[in-house]
């Protein structure tokens, strides 16, 4: 029991990441539905460690944050799981849905609870917030290492 509680904990903090050595420059609107890709996670780049512990590691191997509008959006991650008590990795991709709000060029996330599969996601909002720039968004806090900088695909 021990250890599925611990592999659903650290599910849930597997949802975020920023880079320190490049902030966005200026504050910037969302357009109707944009799509960002993560870069670097605590200025590692992608794939990157998320989370680490005594019982487990979780890397994120890709990660794509679409923002639509009407403050609603998803997050779809492929997620590399280390069982240190086991040794075994296995990799899987994670889909979240989200809603958000941007004021003043500030962006927070809250992703539905679902307790069933990521217990962290019940804890109150936001799970992760940041600052909007006109080329990305870069969190500095979120459910595990930050800062998670995210980059704009134009399209």
């Amino acid at each position: 029991m021990l250890h599925s509680r611990s592999m659903v904990v650290i599910a849930a903090l597997a949802v975020l990441g920023c880079s320190p050595e490049r902030e966005p420059t200026g504050t910037a609107e969302l357009r109707l539905s944009e799509t960002y890709v993560l870069r670097t996670i605590a200025g590692d780049a992608v794939p990157a460690v998320f989370t680490d512990h005594e019982f487990a590691t979780r890397r994120i191997l890709a990660d794509t944050l679409v923002l639509a509008n009407r403050g609603m959006g998803r997050e779809v991650q492929v997620l590399e799981f280390l069982d240190k008590t086991t040794g075994e990795v296995t990799t899987h991709t994670a889909t979240y849905d989200l809603t958000f709000t941007v004021d003043d060029g500030r962006i927070e996330i809250g992703y539905e609870c679902n307790d069933v599969i990521i217990i962290a996601s019940c804890i109150a909002p936001p799970h992760l917030a940041g600052m909007v720039g006109s080329t990305g968004i870069l969190f500095d806090l979120a459910l595990g290492r930050t800062p998670l900088a995210f980059d704009r695909i134009d399209r």
